[in-house]
Parts: structure tokens; sequence; C-alpha cells
């Protein structure tokens, strides 16, 4: 159980939606959401993900050994070292921007969480 329920559903919810578990587009999460293996295509998701940072402010969860990571920051809680989290957030997604191994696909900002996911730039 991750230290943060509430955000890692909206890491979650969010890599659903970019691999196009929402559209349809991985016949496999249908199928199996359609045999009553499972409840959700984010239960499924949740299955077939490991989280690879897990803190109060902070998640990573990792898709395909790390061909696709989502990281979600809760803005709500406590300054880390005197840094407000949306702070760390910002500057995260900055240093992921300016990396040559991955690319960002998706920033947002909801509430009070951030989310972005990066994909391996030879995927």
């Amino acid at each position: 159980m991750p230290k943060n329920v509430e955000l890692e559903k909206v890491v979650v919810s969010a890599m659903t939606q970019y691999l196009g578990v929402d559209s349809g587009r991985y016949d496999i999460f249908l199928s199996l959401v359609g045999t009553g293996m499972t409840t959700s295509r984010e239960d499924l998701l949740r299955g077939i993900t490991d989280i690879i940072l897990d803190r109060e402010y902070l998640i990573g969860v990792s898709f395909r050994e790390g061909a696709v990571v989502g990281y979600g920051y809760d803005f709500r809680q406590k300054p880390v070292e005197n840094v407000p989290v949306r702070r760390l957030y910002g500057d995260a997604l900055r240093n992921a921007r300016s990396g040559s191994s991955e690319r960002v696909v998706l920033d947002k900002q909801e509430g009070h969480f951030g989310v972005y996911i990066v994909r391996r730039v030879n995927q």
C-alpha cells in the first residue's frame, strides 16, 4: 500500500489515459476487464506497474520496466527541506524536459496534485 493512496490514484488514472486504456488502444486491457478478472482499467494497470518512489509528497509509478514512468506530487504536503512541493514539481519537470534519455509526454496540474509522465526516448 502506498504512503499516499490518493496521490497514487491520480498518477495511475493519468497513466491509464496516456497509455490509451480509456480509448481502447490496448485490447488486452479491455479483454481482461470484460472477463471480470479485474473491476476497472485502473485496477488492471495498478497490477502491472511498480511503485519506484513512495513518499507522502511524491510517488513514481513505472510501467514496462521504466519505459513509461508517471510521477505525482501532492502540493498539500509540508515543504521538503524548506522547499515547497509545488516548486519541487516544477524543478523535476524542468530537469526531465532537459534530459536526453526521456521525453515528457504529459504534464498536468489539477487542484492539489501535479502529474507528469515520461517515456524513454528509444521506446
